[in-house]
């Protein structure tokens, strides 16, 4: 039996998704380890066959179940992608050797950077209009009585000056 494509990604998935269980705080089972390990063996030296096969899926199976809810998907958004030497360039100074996952928690952080400059901008737009329109409000009184004393004489006999 030839080995398929399906079968080669999925060998190549076991070893990450088994490195993943390695360095999780699950401890992954003999009888999970041993037909994956035998698989790959099997598959370098081409004596792929339905035994190891059979077997190898059904340890591939209890190693996704023993690392649910992480899937595949998950652990590759984690890594970071392998960049040629042409696309390291100061134009790619933002994803420059960053995951994905990275890539849009840097993103994230930025926006949450730029809400709160615009949040204390406009809090302090807020707080310094409240005050400006309290003034406003007292401003017409106090002029008035500003104008009321200067108008009125101060002391008898005495013409006030405006």
């Amino acid at each position: 039996m030839k080995l398929q494509d399906d079968e080669r990604e999925a060998l190549s998935n076991s070893a990450v998704l088994l490195k993943f269980a390695a360095e999780s705080p699950k401890t992954a089972p003999n009888d999970v380890i041993l037909p994956l390990l035998a698989a790959w063996e099997a598959a370098e030296k081409d004596q792929w066959s339905p035994a190891i096969a059979a077997e190898f899926w059904i340890a591939y199976s209890k190693l996704c179940d023993l690392i649910k809810p992480v899937t595949m998907d998950t652990v590759r958004m984690g890594r970071k992608p392998a960049v040629a030497e042409e696309t390291r360039s100061w134009l790619n100074w933002w994803n420059h050797s960053r995951s994905q996952a990275q890539t849009h928690a840097r993103r994230y952080l930025v926006l949450l950077l730029i809400l709160v400059i615009c949040a204390v901008a406009f809090g302090f737009i807020a707080g310094t209009s409240g005050k400006l329109s309290d003034e406003m409000i007292r401003a017409p009184t106090r002029c008035l009585s500003i104008l009321t004393t200067s108008v009125s004489p101060k002391r008898q006999g005495k013409k006030s000056t405006i």
